[in-house]
């Protein structure tokens, strides 16, 4: 006998118990909400959040938290490979028991991309963040903007203001002074 009917119980009396694998409950991108950078060169800092229950909460950086900052084509998920993701580095406790860390990457090719950050506990699914949390799914509309700028800037105009001398023998040395204008980065109103 197994004893169940023994002691009255039956199996419609039985409850259920579901088991949840321990992981990253929210995510967050912190700021800035856009960038610009040239292709190369390093982008300033990122900073974005990450709460997980009885993971993040004590002081520190949370043993078994990978965090990444990542970019990619707008219309692009983030979990697809024409997304580029560095290691992120953790930064400071936040309120609420959460941490934040800190991320750069340098300009891609010229154009416009979608940016924002994911994290995962251990080996477990990455959870993907833009500025209004992870907790409704990722989207472009939410993410930072990062607008990649040529490396090469064609100069749009030059000219030779003046020397230091009207005239001057062969071979002395002469001081020239000119103007180059680069389009969208000096004025004539000032010096570069």
């Amino acid at each position: 006998a197994d004893g169940l009917a023994a002691n009255g119980f039956t199996a419609a009396q039985a409850g259920t118990l579901s088991v949840t694998p321990i992981g990253i409950d929210s995510c967050k991108l912190q700021f800035p909400s856009a960038l610009n950078v040239r292709q190369g060169v390093q982008a300033g800092q990122v900073y974005g959040r990450v709460y997980a229950q009885t993971i993040t909460e004590s002081a520190g950086a949370a043993t078994g938290v990978t965090a990444e900052l990542g970019y990619g084509p707008p219309a692009d998920a983030p979990s697809a490979t024409s997304w580029q993701w560095t290691a992120a580095a953790y930064n400071v406790e936040v309120s609420g028991g959460g941490e934040e860390y800190r991320g750069r990457f340098s300009g891609p090719a010229p154009g416009t991309y979608a940016y924002g950050f994911r994290f995962r506990y251990q080996s477990g699914a990455w959870a993907y963040c833009d500025f209004d949390g992870s907790e409704n799914g990722f989207s472009a509309a939410q993410a930072g903007t990062l607008n990649a700028l040529s490396n090469s800037t064609p100069i749009s105009g030059c000219n030779l203001q003046f020397v230091d001398k009207s005239a001057s023998p062969s071979g002395d040395p002469v001081t020239a002074f000119g103007r180059v204008t680069i389009s969208g980065q000096t004025s004539l109103a000032g010096p570069l």
